[in-house]
């Protein structure tokens, strides 16, 4: 039986009638025990902002959400770039080489109509571990991003190269050079800083994000 203060948050929720704050409640109740499986009913609903507030407790579950892989399908598809957004999260922490079709699925959004969705599948894709990708590459049906999937699983190209393939690619094919500098980032920041001067888009911004990443990491020298 549902405790009663998630119940009339929930009830509050699907309603229209939540107060303030009442999805980072919710949160803390998952977190305290209440079961996920009670998040269900925010995923599934017709509101699109009841499903973007489900999908943020999602993503913030980390490997809890584990039980709701199956509902990440079609919330990959949602309308709402804040639901598409916040389950990429979701896959990264969550799925398993069985799960190489929901992968592949993930990584279409490379080519989202969102700009701020398209940066969150690059920084997802960077992040992936080999096992992931394999699996995608794997379960993938369009050829065309199943081919840069088996290119990124081995690829060793130099930065050199990956300057080049980046300035003459396509925008999918500069995607996947940025993942590939991302992936080794303390062996390609040069990749990096050209990605990240070569342009404000989402590529550009992510670059300069990994390159902070990077000299943040870097142990600075012992003072004189």
């Amino acid at each position: 039986m549902i405790r009663q203060a998630p119940g009339k948050i929930l009830k509050a929720i699907t309603e229209g009638n939540a107060p303030e704050g009442a999805f980072s409640m919710l949160l803390d109740e998952f977190n305290t025990g209440l079961d996920v499986e009670y998040l269900r009913e925010l995923l599934r609903s017709p509101v699109s902002s009841i499903v973007r507030g489900g999908a943020w407790i999602l993503s913030e579950l980390g490997t809890m959400a584990a039980p709701l892989l199956d509902e990440v399908a079609v919330l990959l598809e949602h309308p709402d770039r804040g639901v598409r957004f916040d389950v990429l999260n979701v896959v990264l922490v969550n799925a398993e080489p069985k799960n190489g079709a929901l992968i592949a699925q993930a990584l279409r959004l490379l080519n989202d109509t969102d700009e701020a969705v398209r940066w969150k599948c690059l920084d997802v894709a960077r992040r992936l571990s080999k096992e992931q990708l394999l699996s995608a590459q794997t379960a993938c049906v369009d050829e065309k991003l199943q081919a840069r999937l088996a290119w990124l699983s081995d690829n060793n190209e130099t930065s050199g190269s990956l300057i080049e393939r980046y300035s003459n690619g396509s925008a999918q094919e500069r995607a996947f050079v940025l993942i590939a500098a991302g992936r080794k980032s303390l062996n390609h920041m040069s990749v990096l800083k050209f990605i990240n001067e070569s342009g404000n888009d989402e590529k550009g911004r992510l670059a300069g994000d990994m390159l902070e990443d990077v000299l943040w990491q870097t142990p600075k020298g012992s003072p004189n």
